[in-house]
C-alpha cells in the first residue's frame, strides 16, 4: 500500500458461506473486476478461520466483507455482503478517484 501508493482491498470470507463463494466465483471472477483490481489496487483475502483476532479487531461480523484500505491505512469503503461485478467496479472506481485525489493533496 505505502511502497505501491494503491489502495488495498482486502476480501474476507469464512468456510461454507453462499455469499462467499457467490462473490469470488460471479464478481470477482468478472475481467472487468480482475483487470481493475491488478492496476489500480492490492488484493488480498483473510479467511476468517486462519486470521480470527484480526477479523474481531476490525469489527468484521457479517461475510463476506471486503474492505477498501488507503495508503494512509484508513479504511475507504466497507462492502458487506455480496455484491455484483457492475456494482462493486462503482466501488472500485470511487475509490480510485479517492486515492487519486488524495495523492495529489499529499503531492502539494
Amino acid at each position: 500500500m505505502q511502497t505501491t501508493g494503491r489502495p488495498l482491498v482486502l476480501f474476507v470470507t469464512m468456510d461454507a458461506c453462499y455469499y462467499c463463494d457467490k462473490m469470488v466465483n460471479e464478481t470477482y471472477a468478472n475481467r472487468g473486476v480482475c483487470s481493475d483490481l491488478m492496476e489500480n489496487f492490492v488484493p488480498a483475502i483473510a479467511h476468517s478461520d486462519d486470521h480470527p483476532n484480526f477479523i474481531r479487531k476490525l469489527g468484521i461480523e457479517t461475510f463476506p466483507t471486503t474492505l477498501i484500505i488507503g495508503a494512509d491505512s484508513k479504511v475507504m469503503d466497507s462492502i458487506t455482503g455480496f455484491v455484483s461485478a457492475k456494482k462493486f467496479r462503482r466501488h472500485l472506481q470511487a475509490a480510485r478517484t479517492q486515492a487519486a485525489a488524495a495523492r495529489q493533496i499529499s503531492q502539494r
